[in-house]
């Protein structure tokens, strides 16, 4: 007979891998799964919980790293921007205020030194050179007055014109030659003032008058010079004071400004009393509207 074999009481035991351990993981706001609650998965599971443990491990070592990096750079920002702005006050407070910059530019804009204003040069012209500028305009007005006028009548203001250069201040004179200047002088004005007015060219020998004593009111003609020899020249009383009359009437009415008041202050009747004939004197009352 067969022997049969009594089967062995020990039973084989079947011996597991210890199953590996999920090692525990930090995460924030992740629920962790650790001890004897974690269950013990196997074969491809096994490997698939790894798998996926060790994306959630790098994703919180990520998102670990990411929120350290991100407070790291919030705090250099931060520190920068502390700096900035602490640089910036430190501007400010050193800077000066707005009423103080305003100041500071309207004191710059002032200047350091005033320079005085040079007064305005003038030359001066010499004596000469004014009496040579008289004599020419007196020429140059009588060209234009006596337009028209016959020669001989043009001729008379020739010694007009003579006298005022000869006996113009500064020019030397003897008492002689001023004697005789003087005495041609009266007499020249009396003739021009009684010829006849054939013509009808009395009013511009008048006025050519008028215009001569103007011209000549500051030199020859002045009330210092224009009886500068009277007292030596031989003329009876009469004739000299028809001769001042004369001088003054044509002095007094001579500037075209202020002539009709300057009229109103004259007596012709007087003025003219002597020295000239009737249609004469009613020729020069004509010609002032007298």
């Amino acid at each position: 007979m067969a022997k049969i074999s009594k089967p062995n009481n020990q039973a084989t035991k079947t011996t597991q891998a210890p199953a590996t351990q999920t090692p525990e993981v930090v995460k924030t706001g992740v629920e962790n799964v650790t001890g004897d609650q974690a269950q013990q998965p196997s074969g491809s599971e096994n490997a698939k919980n790894v798998t996926n443990d060790t994306t959630e491990v790098n994703a919180t070592s990520d998102q670990t790293n990411t929120g350290v990096d991100q407070g790291s750079d919030e705090a250099v920002v931060g520190q920068s921007e502390t700096g900035d702005v602490a640089a910036d006050q430190q501007v400010n407070n050193d800077a000066p205020g707005v009423d103080e910059v305003k100041e500071v530019k309207v004191a710059s804009a002032q200047p350091i030194v005033d320079i005085p204003k040079l007064p305005e040069i003038v030359i001066e012209k010499s004596f000469n050179e004014v009496q040579e500028e008289m004599f020419t305009e007196i020429d140059n007005a009588l060209k234009r007055v006596l337009v028209g006028v016959s020669a001989d009548k043009v001729a008379l203001f020739a010694v007009v014109t003579n006298y005022i250069r000869k006996m113009a201040p500064r020019q030397p004179m003897t008492i002689e030659d001023g004697r005789r200047y003087q005495a041609s002088f009266s007499n020249i004005l009396k003739v021009i003032l009684n010829q006849k007015d054939t013509d009808g060219d009395f009013d511009k020998c008048l006025t050519a008058l008028l215009r001569v004593f103007d011209l000549a009111s500051k030199s020859t003609l002045s009330e210092h010079y224009v009886f500068r020899f009277l007292e030596h020249v031989e003329m009876t009383t009469e004739d000299i004071g028809t001769f001042t009359r004369i001088v003054n009437l044509l002095s007094i009415t001579a500037p075209v400004k202020g002539r009709k008041e300057a009229l109103k202050q004259i007596d012709f009747n007087k003025t003219l009393r002597t020295g000239f004939s009737d249609e004469a004197r009613q020729r020069i009352m004509n010609f002032y509207g007298a």
